[in-house]
């Protein structure tokens, strides 16, 4: 079963790039002084903080975007 970004729950764990980390929420970022948009979040639990990815990339394949699903 391809399960695509957009279907993850918030709460959930998975692993990006063998980097454990947990669907957060959908928030409006800045990007730019004057720019803002939505990004879904994901809150990485090393130091490195927070993962970024747009709401266009909701459509992408977890294996696509090299995320596991973390049992």
């Amino acid at each position: 079963m391809r399960i695509k970004l957009q279907n993850l729950k918030i709460g959930q764990k998975v692993t990006i790039t063998d980097v454990s980390v947990e669907h957060e929420r959908i928030k409006k970022v800045k990007i730019s002084s004057d720019c803002r948009v939505e990004r879904r979040i994901f809150n990485e639990s090393t130091e490195n903080g927070y993962s970024y990815y747009g709401l266009n990339d909701g459509c992408k394949t977890l294996g696509s975007q090299g995320c596991l699903i973390v049992a």
